[in-house]
């Protein structure tokens, strides 16, 4: 089911969907009217994506406020979800946490030392047998952060499942209202996910989308590679969302 999610993803994704649109040009290419209709919307889309503005407008509707350390005075626990993994890292010679990942448990390292809760580590692996993601989220909060984990949930190979299986734990241990923390953009989506198992939820979001401080607003209409790449993760995840309410 997975691998069977990811390829439709994606296909119907960008830049998937480009790519399946240039195809449908070349098959279409004797009518001309609808080819050049196809090529127009390809390049339009992929110039609108790349754009700042355009991305920062995709991910307001998604993005939470930002949160204050007195919001979470009635927290029992920190919960951190996985967000992928550098794969044989050449550093390290071993699989590691990905640079987005690192930037959350950052994050919880510094509420950790504000409010002293426990943390808890969601993340399986999703394609073959390779340490989870938990695993190793757990190890560099220890070895780079000097922050303890009390739970790893290991299992979990979406978001869905990050959250059915971390309430396991969290119910065992009387634990009834999180921290959550995860990527602006994506927090919709799990924060959806957990309340759906009937625990409070206070996101606790980071690695928020917003303008580049240009010297001129012009050049946030210009193609920029990484707002395009930020584009993409934003329609992913109202994707994610409507796959949500289509299957409660």
């Amino acid at each position: 089911m997975i691998t069977f999610l990811y390829i439709i993803k994606s296909l119907i994704l960008p830049p998937g969907i480009f790519i399946v649109l240039l195809i449908l040009s070349l098959i279409f290419w004797k009518k001309r009217r609808l080819a050049i209709t196809l090529i127009s919307i390809t390049l339009i889309s992929i110039y609108l994506l790349s754009t700042p503005f355009i991305a920062v407008e995709l991910a307001k509707p998604l993005q939470p406020k930002p949160i204050s350390i007195q919001q979470l005075s009635h927290a029992q626990a920190i919960v951190i979800l996985g967000a992928g993994r550098d794969t044989n890292s050449p550093k390290y010679g071993a699989d590691n946490v990905s640079k987005l990942e690192l930037s959350y448990l950052r994050y919880a390292a510094y509420l950790r030392r504000q409010t002293k809760l426990p943390i808890l580590t969601s993340g399986g692996s999703v394609f073959g047998k390779r340490t989870p993601e938990a695993t190793l989220m757990a190890k560099t909060l220890k070895f780079a952060f000097n922050t303890p984990v009390k739970w790893q949930e290991t299992t979990s190979k979406n978001t869905k499942q990050n959250a059915q299986s971390s309430i396991a734990i969290l119910k065992k241990n009387n634990i009834k209202s999180i921290v959550l923390i995860t990527s602006a953009i994506h927090m919709p989506r799990s924060v959806l996910a957990f309340k759906s198992y009937k625990i409070n939820v206070i996101p606790a979001a980071t690695n928020y989308i917003t303008l580049p401080k240009f010297s001129a607003k012009i050049l946030n209409f210009l193609p920029n590679m990484k707002y395009y790449h930020r584009s993409k993760d934003c329609l992913y995840e109202y994707f994610g969302l409507a796959w949500h309410y289509f299957h409660r």
